[in-house]
């Protein structure tokens, strides 16, 4: 499997963040196997964009921003979470 170096503002490895953060935040909570059938993926798809593995598709960040009731240059471009 490839290494990867990711910069602290690289657009997948914030998309990944915002995703994991906007997931746990929910009221009531999601798992991610919830929220993989909500956008139309398979719970290991998920989990690979959702801890940066793979890099998400078009459709599929258009589906979790809409989801979210956030802008997908937002879940793109913003650290959505405080450190």
């Amino acid at each position: 499997m490839k290494t990867r170096i990711v910069s602290a503002y690289d657009d997948e490895y914030l998309f990944a963040k915002n995703l994991k953060l906007l997931r746990q935040i929910q009221k009531p909570y999601l798992s991610q196997t919830r929220l993989a059938k909500i956008l139309g993926v398979c719970r290991t798809t998920y989990r690979n964009y959702e801890n940066g593995v793979r890099q998400a598709p078009a459709f599929f960040v258009d589906s979790a921003a809409s989801y979210f009731g956030i802008t997908t240059d937002r879940m793109l471009r913003e650290k959505i979470w405080k450190e």
